[in-house]
């Protein structure tokens, strides 16, 4: 597993170069929406151990976020005293933790998600964000915001989204930390790993894996 939300935007974050703030109708639809896409899932605690645990997307989540976080548990709501990863405590989660932390946990139950449930989250989250004009997306498992030329961001985004649909991997990878950078205030390293993801592509078209750019256009007749 990759650094979470928080974790990858750190620095930017402390800075104040990057806020992330979402309204109290965002998380209440966002919960339903994390609710609707909870999975039961088997899981194998010790793998020396057949025996398998059943659990749920957000449960996992739940806890890998405890973890994550260096936490003893999720805080229950006000006037409750159950702890534990029950769903009054994720929902409090949703609806009072700081944003960052919100996006964390959305980002760790996605990958406990089966494919087909990944695919209709993914729709059902771009819907909210379009809907209540919230300046965030989600490609590939991650979140990332966009800027203010609203034509190119939707272009940078499905380019990403492309990318992560058709197995190009490699340069998903590097077009994610392009994009991290770039909002990180850091375009130096934006416009390198840009150019890095660039000619992964270039290399999986030509099938030449130690070419570098120039090469790989000449193959692939982009040059004379």
């Amino acid at each position: 597993m990759g650094l979470i939300f928080s974790q990858r935007y750190r620095r930017a974050l402390a800075s104040g170069r990057i806020t992330v703030e979402l309204s109290d109708e965002f998380r209440r639809k966002l919960w339903a929406q994390m609710q609707a896409h909870d999975d039961s899932v088997g899981v194998q605690r010790d793998p020396n151990d057949r025996w398998i645990d059943n659990s749920s997307v957000l449960a996992e989540a739940a806890d890998e976020l405890v973890t994550e976080h260096g936490w003893g548990q999720l805080p229950p709501p006000p006037g409750k005293a159950e702890l534990g990863v029950t769903y009054a405590n994720q929902r409090h989660l949703v609806m009072t933790a700081e944003a960052p932390v919100v996006f964390d946990y959305v980002e760790l139950a996605f990958k406990w998600m089966e494919a087909a449930t990944k695919t209709a989250f993914k729709a059902k989250l771009s819907g909210l964000f379009d809907l209540l004009e919230c300046p965030w997306r989600f490609t590939d498992g991650e979140f990332f915001k966009l800027d203010a030329d609203f034509v190119g961001a939707r272009l940078v985004d499905e380019a990403h989204s492309a990318l992560a649909t058709y197995n190009f991997d490699g340069a998903a990878h590097e077009f994610a930390k392009a994009r991290q950078d770039a909002v990180s205030g850091e375009p130096k390293d934006a416009i390198l790993y840009s150019a890095k993801s660039f000619e992964s592509v270039l290399k999986v078209l030509t099938g030449l894996d130690n070419a570098n750019a120039p090469v790989s256009y000449r193959q692939i007749r982009l040059e004379p």
